[in-house]
């Protein structure tokens, strides 16, 4: 008895049709979809240096306390005075954007630094600026 192979009509697998819609539903998914995950990581690296923008204030503000200074008052050794055996500071704070926070500090006067947004971010009537907003 010989066993016959019979090709059906109906083959199973998938058309170049159905291959080509899946791949054009999956690239206005991932279109859509990268914007936002892009603009979450600018105000997530936003955010961070703010938080690292207020420690850096309060250990100069600590600093100043400790060791009666005025408001216009430099504190001499910048980082140095700040980190490490002083804890003001346990480590160099870094910014997750790519800038750098200013080197010499000034007592009553908020740290910044120098990272700018790229141009493709809309930043809302600069909302996430890498710098402090609210100065107590």
């Amino acid at each position: 008895m010989e066993k016959s192979c019979i090709i059906s009509k109906w083959a199973t697998g998938f058309t170049l049709v159905e291959i080509m819609i899946v791949i054009a539903i999956i690239s206005m998914i991932v279109a859509i979809a990268i914007p936002g995950f892009m603009r979450a990581r600018e105000v997530s690296r936003a955010t961070s240096c703010q938080e690292n923008l207020i420690k850096i204030e309060g250990a100069v503000d600590s600093y100043a306390l400790e060791n009666d200074l005025t408001d216009g008052a430099i504190i001499a050794g910048g980082w140095v005075t700040l980190v490490a055996k002083t804890l003001y500071l346990k480590q160099t704070p870094k910014c997750k954007g790519g800038g750098d926070y200013i080197k010499v500090f000034t007592v009553g006067i908020a740290p910044s630094c120098t990272y700018t947004a790229p141009g493709w971010f809309n930043t809302r009537g600069n909302l996430y600026k890498h710098e402090i907003t609210e100065h107590y």
